[in-house]
């Protein structure tokens, strides 16, 4: 695995790439509150038939730099893929998106729709009327959410993650997912997230399925998801005209718990 770093946008993101160039690429984008290590069992799957891009959002992964301005809403986060899209000069690519990135990243990929070459989706949300889970509602609340931005004990830590996952979360997630939680401007990030986004600012994903339909589509669905019903992942499904994997023995984070089966799925549909 090579780990670098790039200017996108005025802001230096951190990412790593799994394989390498002379195999198509795949260009993995995160949700909250983890970071590119997210995706890091599945890219060990996949890199002898891949080059893996997963880049880190300001704040989360490894880019620690971050503008005491940076303003953490689905339209920043989306330029920065689109930047960071650029800024690699990535010709053709296929996409994966999990948790809020379907938000950001979907929009971007139809404005570049002749290049996006396949799609996969782990548990996500691409549709403007759905609501904030409980764990959101919490941080929109203006004094618990604040008291939420305090670094708890790691024990504590492990209980809050534990109900996003089937089994027991595997402990180099958890050891990444600490790494980045101890850092406060993380835990400001999630919170800040969760405040200046409203549910209407996942339309433009909603009418970017639209515009990508027919691209070659896989939604690979965690069917012990806690915080998304797996009837989302049946409405991507149709909505693309895609395959659709559940893994029953999953939660939210597949791509966590069930790697082998989810580069499976990817291998099925994404030639």
């Amino acid at each position: 695995m090579l780990r670098a770093r790039v200017q996108v946008k005025g802001v230096e993101l951190h990412y790593r790439q799994w394989g390498t160039a002379e195999t198509p690429t795949l260009l993995l984008a995160h949700g909250l509150p983890d970071g590119g290590f997210v995706w890091t069992k599945l890219a060990e799957a996949l890199q002898d038939h891949r080059r893996v891009l997963a880049f880190d959002l300001p704040a989360f992964g490894d880019s620690d730099r971050v503008p005491r301005s940076f303003d953490h809403t689905v339209g920043t986060y989306g330029n920065l893929f689109d930047g960071f899209v650029e800024a690699l000069g990535l010709e053709r690519f296929d996409l994966g998106v999990h948790d809020i990135s379907g938000a950001y990243a979907l929009p971007y990929a139809a404005l570049r729709r002749e290049q996006v070459t396949g799609l996969a989706l782990f548990n996500t949300q691409a549709f403007a009327d759905w609501r904030w889970h409980a764990l959101a509602r919490r941080y929109r609340r203006p004094v618990l959410g604040r008291l939420m931005t305090l670094r708890p004990p790691r024990g504590q830590f492990e209980r809050l993650i534990r109900p996003a996952f089937a089994g027991e979360p595997p402990r180099w997630y958890l050891d990444e997912l600490w790494t980045v939680w101890r850092r406060r401007a993380a835990r400001r990030a999630v919170m800040s997230f969760y405040r200046r986004n409203e549910p209407e600012a996942w339309g433009a994903a909603e009418r970017a399925l639209e515009r990508l339909k027919g691209v070659p589509s896989v939604v690979v669905w965690g069917g012990a998801d806690r915080f998304i019903h797996t009837s989302a992942g049946e409405r991507h499904a149709e909505a693309l005209g895609a395959r659709l994997v559940t893994l029953p023995d999953a939660g939210h984070f597949p791509q966590v718990e069930r790697p082998d089966a989810c580069a499976d799925a990817i291998r099925s549909v994404l030639a």
